[in-house]
């Protein structure tokens, strides 16, 4: 975990049902915020809106951000660059609240739930890291739109690119019930 700033109090935040309360952090993105090939530049600022409401057994904590995600293009490893406004709502359970506990023993979803921290703390970094980690594209290529490799490769080969054609996958003949064509 990368910044104190995302560990927020609760302690101004009314306890009656459907209380409010808003937040506006300036968080600079840690050095691991994405994947080996595309992520957060590293000490990026990112003004993060933070909006509390309490509800019966915790509190809804929805967070609002935007991101300039930095890659690598995986075929020809131009840069890439994609910008992505970032949002994500989460209950954090009071220590003992019955969502905690799991009904059965095959239940593990009891485990996956974010728990409000002693000093009425809530740390909202795993929620932020969660919602901008999968804008994420694992494989970027330079255009989005375009479809195939063969528009990175041949220009690299200083041809020009042309359109990929769309393959429809037949059948093999004779298999039951499928008819060939």
């Amino acid at each position: 975990m990368s910044d104190k700033t995302l560990t927020l109090s609760l302690a101004r935040l009314p306890r009656a049902l459907g209380s409010t309360l808003h937040e506006d952090i300036v968080w600079r993105a840690p050095d691991d915020l994405g994947t080996p090939s595309m992520a957060v530049a590293p000490g990026t600022p990112l003004d993060v809106s933070v909006d509390l409401t309490s509800v019966e057994d915790g509190v809804l904590v929805q967070v609002a951000t935007s991101v300039d995600l930095v890659g690598e293009c995986v075929r020809c490893l131009d840069e890439v660059r994609d910008h992505h406004d970032v949002s994500g709502a989460e209950v954090y359970f009071e220590p003992g609240a019955p969502a905690l506990t799991p009904s059965d023993e095959e239940d593990e979803d009891a485990d996956d739930l974010f728990v409000i921290g002693e000093r009425d703390t809530i740390n909202i970094e795993t929620q932020l890291r969660d919602a901008i980690v999968t804008l994420v594209d694992p494989r970027p290529p330079v255009q989005l739109r375009l479809r195939g490799p063969v528009r990175c490769v041949r220009r690299e080969m200083g041809r020009p690119a042309r359109r990929s054609r769309s393959f429809r996958r037949r059948p093999a003949p004779g298999l039951p019930g499928i008819p060939a064509g």
